[in-house]
This record gives C-alpha cells, structure tokens and sequence, in this order.
C-alpha cells in the first residue's frame, strides 16, 4: 500500500527479524539476492547494514527478459556494531 510506504516499518521488521536470527537463532551471516531493478529493497538492505559481494548477470528470468541479481550479506558483528551498541 502506497499510503504506508516511506514511515520505516519496513525497516523496524527488518532489523527485528535480524535481531531474532543473529540473537535466538545463533546465525552468524545472512545473505541474500535481490534484483537489480529492485531499489526500494536494495537500500533498504544497504541500509540495514547489508554489504554488496556480488553482481549475477542475467540469472533471473521476469517480464520476458534476463535480469541482474545482487547478492548481499551480512555479519552478525557488524550488525551488532551498528544496532546494538
């Protein structure tokens, strides 16, 4: 829903969600693949303290054609720098 877009709740789920991975759940590294074309997701994860490793060209097949993939992670000490301390 647009009306909801842009007030942070996507990124309160998100850093909650991690928070239960790295803390309940004892993970050490998450990663994950977005599309390229997918800004919104991207910055939120960049902004959340996820790292780009990586680019697959043309991996994901949308909408007819061949799409980059990003693949990004993210350490649970860097987490913990940036939101627990």
């Amino acid at each position: 829903d647009s009306e909801n877009r842009g007030k942070g709740i996507g990124s309160y789920a998100t850093i909650e969600m991690l928070k239960h991975a790295f803390y309940n759940l004892n993970l050490n590294r998450i990663e994950l693949s977005v599309l390229e074309s997918n800004t919104r997701a991207v910055n939120l994860y960049e902004k959340v303290g996820f790292k780009k490793e990586g680019l697959q060209i043309r991996s994901t097949y949308k909408n007819g054609e061949f799409v980059n993939t990003i693949i990004m992670a993210l350490l649970k000490d860097d987490f913990v720098q940036n939101y627990i301390n």
